[in-house]
Protein backbone atom coordinates (compact mmCIF):
# COMPACT_ATOMS: atom_id res chain seq x y z
CA UNK A 1 0.00 0.00 0.00
CA UNK A 2 0.86 3.54 -0.57
CA UNK A 3 -0.58 6.34 0.89
CA UNK A 4 -0.31 10.12 0.84
CA UNK A 5 -1.81 13.32 -0.81
CA UNK A 6 -2.50 12.34 -4.50
CA UNK A 7 -5.19 11.68 -6.73
CA UNK A 8 -3.73 8.92 -9.54
CA UNK A 9 -1.79 6.35 -9.40
CA UNK A 10 -0.33 5.16 -12.69
CA UNK A 11 -3.29 6.00 -14.75
CA UNK A 12 -6.09 4.43 -12.22
CA UNK A 13 -7.85 6.93 -9.87
CA UNK A 14 -6.84 6.29 -6.21
CA UNK A 15 -7.46 9.20 -4.38
CA UNK A 16 -4.74 9.36 -1.46
CA UNK A 17 -4.33 5.89 -1.23
CA UNK A 18 -4.24 2.51 -3.06
CA UNK A 19 -2.88 -0.96 -3.07
CA UNK A 20 0.47 -1.93 -5.90
CA UNK A 21 0.96 -5.79 -6.95
CA UNK A 22 4.52 -5.69 -8.07
CA UNK A 23 3.95 -8.75 -9.50
CA UNK A 24 1.32 -7.49 -12.08
CA UNK A 25 2.78 -4.05 -12.57
CA UNK A 26 -1.05 -2.76 -11.51
CA UNK A 27 -2.34 -0.13 -8.99
CA UNK A 28 -6.02 -1.12 -7.49
CA UNK A 29 -8.43 1.59 -5.12
CA UNK A 30 -9.41 0.91 -2.09
CA UNK A 31 -13.22 0.64 -3.15
CA UNK A 32 -14.95 1.91 0.51
CA UNK A 33 -12.03 4.54 1.47
CA UNK A 34 -13.11 7.82 1.44
CA UNK A 35 -10.73 10.17 0.58
CA UNK A 36 -8.72 11.75 2.74
CA UNK A 37 -4.87 13.14 3.16
CA UNK A 38 -2.81 10.02 4.55
CA UNK A 39 0.34 11.12 6.57
CA UNK A 40 1.62 7.77 8.08
CA UNK A 41 0.59 4.12 7.82
CA UNK A 42 1.75 0.78 9.73
CA UNK A 43 0.68 -2.63 9.65
CA UNK A 44 -1.44 -4.54 11.84
CA UNK A 45 -1.39 -8.24 12.92
CA UNK A 46 -4.23 -9.73 10.87
CA UNK A 47 -3.43 -7.99 7.45
CA UNK A 48 -4.77 -4.18 8.36
CA UNK A 49 -3.46 -1.00 8.11
CA UNK A 50 -3.26 1.33 10.40
CA UNK A 51 -4.00 5.00 8.99
CA UNK A 52 -3.25 8.37 10.58
CA UNK A 53 -4.07 11.53 8.59
CA UNK A 54 -7.90 12.59 7.61
CA UNK A 55 -9.80 14.03 9.56
CA UNK A 56 -11.64 10.53 7.89
CA UNK A 57 -15.34 11.00 7.86
CA UNK A 58 -17.62 8.87 9.75
CA UNK A 59 -20.01 6.00 8.93
CA UNK A 60 -22.79 8.20 9.23
CA UNK A 61 -21.49 11.80 8.32
CA UNK A 62 -18.75 14.12 9.27
CA UNK A 63 -16.22 13.11 12.17
CA UNK A 64 -12.92 14.53 13.83
CA UNK A 65 -11.50 11.10 13.66
CA UNK A 66 -7.91 10.76 12.84
CA UNK A 67 -6.87 7.17 12.53
CA UNK A 68 -8.54 4.43 10.63
CA UNK A 69 -8.15 0.88 10.63
CA UNK A 70 -8.02 -0.37 6.53
CA UNK A 71 -8.36 -3.74 4.86
CA UNK A 72 -6.22 -3.36 2.28
CA UNK A 73 -7.89 -5.52 -0.08
CA UNK A 74 -11.56 -5.41 0.49
CA UNK A 75 -11.15 -1.72 1.19
CA UNK A 76 -13.27 -2.09 4.35
CA UNK A 77 -12.25 0.66 6.73
CA UNK A 78 -13.35 1.35 10.53
CA UNK A 79 -12.84 4.38 12.80
CA UNK A 80 -10.38 4.75 15.40
CA UNK A 81 -12.67 7.82 17.16
CA UNK A 82 -14.48 8.60 20.25
CA UNK A 83 -15.42 5.14 22.18
CA UNK A 84 -13.75 2.93 19.65
CA UNK A 85 -10.11 2.90 19.86
CA UNK A 86 -8.26 0.17 22.40
CA UNK A 87 -10.34 -1.66 24.60
CA UNK A 88 -10.25 -1.03 28.56
CA UNK A 89 -11.23 -3.16 31.07
CA UNK A 90 -14.00 -2.01 33.61
CA UNK A 91 -12.98 -1.91 37.26
CA UNK A 92 -14.76 -2.72 40.61
CA UNK A 93 -13.15 -1.15 43.89
CA UNK A 94 -13.86 -0.66 47.47
CA UNK A 95 -13.41 2.41 49.37
CA UNK A 96 -9.97 2.42 50.39
CA UNK A 97 -8.55 -0.07 47.85
CA UNK A 98 -6.45 0.62 44.63
CA UNK A 99 -7.84 0.66 41.15
CA UNK A 100 -6.50 1.00 37.57
CA UNK A 101 -6.92 0.82 33.83
CA UNK A 102 -4.54 0.24 31.49
CA UNK A 103 -4.09 0.21 27.14
CA UNK A 104 -1.97 -0.65 25.12
CA UNK A 105 -2.91 0.46 21.26
CA UNK A 106 -1.72 -1.60 18.52
CA UNK A 107 1.04 0.59 16.71
CA UNK A 108 4.77 0.24 18.11
CA UNK A 109 4.44 4.02 19.28
CA UNK A 110 6.25 6.08 20.69
CA UNK A 111 2.85 7.68 22.19
CA UNK A 112 2.44 10.18 24.54
CA UNK A 113 -1.13 9.36 27.23
CA UNK A 114 -3.41 11.47 28.76
CA UNK A 115 -6.07 9.88 31.24
CA UNK A 116 -9.83 11.49 31.43
CA UNK A 117 -11.95 11.29 34.17
CA UNK A 118 -15.63 12.28 32.50
CA UNK A 119 -14.14 13.38 29.63
CA UNK A 120 -11.79 15.86 32.04
CA UNK A 121 -8.44 15.82 31.93
CA UNK A 122 -6.95 14.45 34.65
CA UNK A 123 -3.84 16.40 36.18
CA UNK A 124 -0.74 14.52 35.39
CA UNK A 125 0.57 17.22 38.94
CA UNK A 126 -1.67 15.21 40.95
CA UNK A 127 -1.43 11.75 39.69
CA UNK A 128 1.22 11.33 37.47
CA UNK A 129 0.20 7.88 36.27
CA UNK A 130 -2.64 9.90 34.17
CA UNK A 131 0.20 10.39 31.52
CA UNK A 132 1.23 6.85 31.17
CA UNK A 133 -0.56 3.80 29.39
CA UNK A 134 -2.02 2.56 33.14
CA UNK A 135 -3.93 5.02 35.08
CA UNK A 136 -3.41 3.66 38.70
CA UNK A 137 -6.26 5.41 41.41
CA UNK A 138 -5.03 4.79 45.00
CA UNK A 139 -6.77 4.77 48.13
CA UNK A 140 -10.76 4.78 46.53
CA UNK A 141 -13.68 6.89 47.10
CA UNK A 142 -17.00 6.93 46.37
CA UNK A 143 -16.37 9.96 44.20
CA UNK A 144 -13.79 8.27 41.95
CA UNK A 145 -16.70 5.92 40.51
CA UNK A 146 -17.04 7.48 37.02
CA UNK A 147 -16.23 6.86 33.16
CA UNK A 148 -12.49 7.25 32.24
CA UNK A 149 -11.49 7.24 28.79
CA UNK A 150 -7.22 7.77 27.45
CA UNK A 151 -5.91 9.84 24.93
CA UNK A 152 -3.13 8.63 23.22
CA UNK A 153 -1.29 10.38 20.55
CA UNK A 154 1.45 9.21 18.19
CA UNK A 155 3.12 9.82 15.20
CA UNK A 156 -0.04 8.74 12.82
CA UNK A 157 -2.39 10.52 15.11
CA UNK A 158 -5.02 10.37 18.02
CA UNK A 159 -6.62 7.29 19.10
CA UNK A 160 -9.21 7.35 22.04
CA UNK A 161 -9.78 4.36 23.80
CA UNK A 162 -13.00 3.11 24.75
CA UNK A 163 -15.03 4.31 27.98
CA UNK A 164 -14.29 1.89 30.87
CA UNK A 165 -16.43 2.75 34.10
CA UNK A 166 -15.17 2.14 37.70
CA UNK A 167 -17.44 0.94 40.20
CA UNK A 168 -17.07 1.78 43.90
CA UNK A 169 -18.43 -0.92 46.16
CA UNK A 170 -18.80 -2.42 49.63
CA UNK A 171 -16.43 -4.54 50.24
CA UNK A 172 -17.43 -7.28 53.39
CA UNK A 173 -15.09 -6.92 55.97
CA UNK A 174 -15.56 -10.59 57.60
CA UNK A 175 -17.43 -13.72 56.42
CA UNK A 176 -20.39 -12.43 58.98
CA UNK A 177 -21.04 -9.14 56.75
CA UNK A 178 -23.94 -10.19 54.27
CA UNK A 179 -26.51 -7.90 54.78
CA UNK A 180 -27.41 -4.11 55.68
CA UNK A 181 -26.27 -2.76 52.36
CA UNK A 182 -27.80 -2.45 49.09
CA UNK A 183 -31.19 -1.58 47.93
CA UNK A 184 -32.54 -3.90 49.29
CA UNK A 185 -30.59 -4.49 52.19
CA UNK A 186 -29.51 -7.87 51.31
CA UNK A 187 -25.64 -6.94 50.29
CA UNK A 188 -22.12 -6.14 52.58
CA UNK A 189 -22.23 -3.12 53.93
CA UNK A 190 -19.00 -2.67 55.66
CA UNK A 191 -19.99 -3.38 59.08
CA UNK A 192 -21.17 -6.24 61.83
CA UNK A 193 -24.52 -5.97 62.67
CA UNK A 194 -27.75 -7.67 63.73
CA UNK A 195 -29.02 -7.11 60.06
CA UNK A 196 -26.33 -9.86 59.54
CA UNK A 197 -27.37 -11.67 61.91
CA UNK A 198 -31.27 -11.62 61.18
CA UNK A 199 -29.94 -12.29 57.86
CA UNK A 200 -28.09 -15.16 58.21
CA UNK A 201 -30.25 -17.41 60.84
CA UNK A 202 -33.46 -16.75 58.06
CA UNK A 203 -31.12 -17.75 55.56
CA UNK A 204 -29.62 -21.03 57.25
CA UNK A 205 -32.86 -21.77 58.14
CA UNK A 206 -34.22 -21.75 54.83
CA UNK A 207 -32.16 -25.09 53.98
CA UNK A 208 -31.74 -25.14 50.25
CA UNK A 209 -30.00 -23.69 47.71
CA UNK A 210 -29.86 -21.54 45.81
CA UNK A 211 -31.89 -19.56 47.74
CA UNK A 212 -30.30 -19.24 51.43
CA UNK A 213 -26.37 -18.70 49.53
CA UNK A 214 -26.13 -15.99 51.84
CA UNK A 215 -25.66 -19.05 55.14
CA UNK A 216 -23.35 -20.46 52.64
CA UNK A 217 -20.22 -18.62 54.10
CA UNK A 218 -17.81 -21.95 55.25
CA UNK A 219 -16.34 -25.26 54.36
CA UNK A 220 -14.71 -24.51 51.47
CA UNK A 221 -11.03 -23.42 50.62
CA UNK A 222 -7.39 -23.57 52.38
CA UNK A 223 -8.80 -22.56 55.11
CA UNK A 224 -12.62 -23.71 55.70
CA UNK A 225 -14.18 -20.22 55.06
CA UNK A 226 -14.98 -19.94 51.55
CA UNK A 227 -18.42 -21.15 50.45
CA UNK A 228 -18.78 -24.99 49.63
CA UNK A 229 -22.29 -25.10 48.17
CA UNK A 230 -23.70 -26.36 51.08
CA UNK A 231 -25.53 -25.30 54.50
CA UNK A 232 -24.63 -27.01 57.56
CA UNK A 233 -22.92 -27.03 60.80
CA UNK A 234 -19.35 -25.64 59.58
CA UNK A 235 -21.24 -22.71 58.51
CA UNK A 236 -22.97 -21.50 61.60
CA UNK A 237 -20.17 -22.18 63.51
CA UNK A 238 -17.94 -20.14 61.34
CA UNK A 239 -20.32 -17.21 61.33
CA UNK A 240 -21.01 -17.25 64.64
CA UNK A 241 -17.42 -17.37 65.55
CA UNK A 242 -17.35 -14.27 62.94
CA UNK A 243 -19.94 -12.41 64.23
CA UNK A 244 -18.76 -11.99 67.62
CA UNK A 245 -14.75 -11.03 66.39
CA UNK A 246 -16.69 -7.94 64.53
CA UNK A 247 -15.09 -6.48 61.78
CA UNK A 248 -11.71 -7.42 60.49
CA UNK A 249 -9.95 -5.74 57.08
CA UNK A 250 -11.91 -6.20 53.75
CA UNK A 251 -12.05 -9.42 52.79
CA UNK A 252 -9.00 -10.32 49.66
CA UNK A 253 -11.44 -10.16 46.23
CA UNK A 254 -14.62 -8.69 48.35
Amino acid sequence: MVAGSFELAGSVAVPNIARYNPATNAWFALKSFVPSDVYCMTPLPGGDVLVGGGPFPGPSGPSQTTVARVNPFSGAWSEFGQGSGPYVRPATSCPGRTASFSTTPSDSGPFTYQWRKESTVIDIAVNFSAGSGTLVLMMIQETDAAVYDCVATGACGTVITTAATLTVTICPCSIADIAGGGPNGDQPDGQITGADFAAFIAAFGGGEMPADTAADVAGGGDDGLQPDGTIDGNDFIAFINAFLTGCEQPLPGG
